[in-house]
C-alpha cells in the first residue's frame, strides 16, 4: 500500500476514480470506536471480504480500511473505525460527520473467507471488528462454524454485542496475549 504520495497525484487519482460517497450516519459505539454509514453509487466498486479499500486521510495521507457491510442496491456501505492516539488517519475520521464527502477505493488484497472452509477461529483487537463484521454475514449465511476472539480494552468490551456479534469472546487487553 501506498500510504503516501504527492497532493497533486492523489487530487488526479480521485478526479478519475469517480463519484464521492456522502456520510448518512456517524455514530460512536464507544469514543474509539466509530460505525459510519456512507451512500453513494458503489455500483462499480469491487467487494473482496475483508479486502482493505483505501482512504485518503489527508492531502498526501492515505489509510487501508475493511468495509464491514454494503448493499449495492441501496448504494450503502459501512466501516467501523477504530480512533486510537493521535495518528493522521484517526484525527481525520474523528472529524468526518453526517454530509461530508469521500473517495473510498473498491477493496484489494487477499481474500479473507473461503466458503469450502466449515470452521473459522477469528482473533484479534479494535482494528479487527471491520473485517470480524464483514466475515459475519457470510459466516452465518452458510452455517459455518465460528468463533470470534477479540482481544478489547474495557471501554470496548461491549462492541462486539453493539455490533451484533455472536459465538465471540472478549479478553481485556492486559499483555496476556503477545506475538514473539
Amino acid at each position: 500500500m501506498i500510504s503516501r504520495m504527492p497532493k497533486w497525484v492523489g487530487d488526479w487519482l480521485e478526479s478519475a476514480a469517480g463519484p464521492r460517497l456522502t456520510i448518512l450516519e456517524a455514530d460512536y459505539i464507544t469514543p474509539a470506536i466509530k460505525k459510519i454509514r456512507f451512500h453513494g453509487d458503489i455500483s462499480k466498486m469491487s467487494f473482496l471480504i475483508g479486502g482493505a479499500s483505501v482512504i485518503r486521510v489527508s492531502d498526501t495521507d492515505y489509510r487501508n480500511y475493511t468495509v464491514a457491510g454494503h448493499n449495492i442496491e441501496k448504494g450503502i456501505l459501512e466501516i467501523v473505525f477504530h480512533i486510537h492516539g493521535n495518528g493522521v488517519g484517526s484525527r481525520y475520521i474523528d472529524t468526518l460527520k453526517t454530509g461530508d464527502g469521500l473517495y473510498i477505493s473498491s477493496s484489494r488484497g487477499r481474500a479473507a473467507y473461503d466458503p469450502k472452509v466449515k470452521r473459522y477461529l477469528i482473533f484479534g483487537d479494535e482494528t479487527s471488528l471491520g473485517l470480524a463484521c464483514s466475515l459475519l454475514h457470510f459466516l452465518k449465511k452458510n452455517k459455518h462454524h465460528f468463533h470470534f476472539y477479540f482481544e478489547l480494552e474495557e471501554v470496548n468490551q461491549n462492541v462486539p454485542q453493539s455490533l451484533g456479534f455472536e459465538n465471540f469472546t472478549v479478553f481485556p487487553k492486559n499483555g496476556l496475549f503477545r506475538v514473539c
